[in-house]
């Protein structure tokens, strides 16, 4: 829901509205920490849980995040914030890479 929320601000114009609900309700709490810690967690769009059990229920968060990343990088550029919209899209690669050469 905050996703949808986000999108329509920003759809409708206000993409500082947008990048607020984004910062403040859906990023803040839920970029990446369900995704590495796995478990039973609700997520902010909808209120379905994190399931290990190879549902596909992981698999729709993380792309509801990737939009929820996109959105805000997009706002960010919309409102000339180009630093914090290049950090927004490359943040969660750099964290990939990193697990990925810690996991070897």
């Amino acid at each position: 829901a905050i996703y949808l929320l986000a999108y329509c601000y920003y759809r409708g114009g206000s993409a500082k509205s947008a990048r607020s609900v984004l910062l403040s309700r859906w990023l803040g709490r839920n970029d990446g920490v369900a995704g590495r810690n796995g478990g039973n967690r609700a997520n902010a769009a909808g209120g379905q849980g994190v399931n290990d059990d190879g549902s596909g229920t992981t698999i729709d968060l993380e792309r509801t995040r990737s939009s929820a990343r996109y959105l805000l990088a997009k706002s960010c550029y919309d409102l000339h914030l180009y630093s914090e919209a290049e950090e927004t899209l490359l943040r969660h690669c750099r964290e990939s890479f990193a697990q990925a050469i810690i996991d070897g």
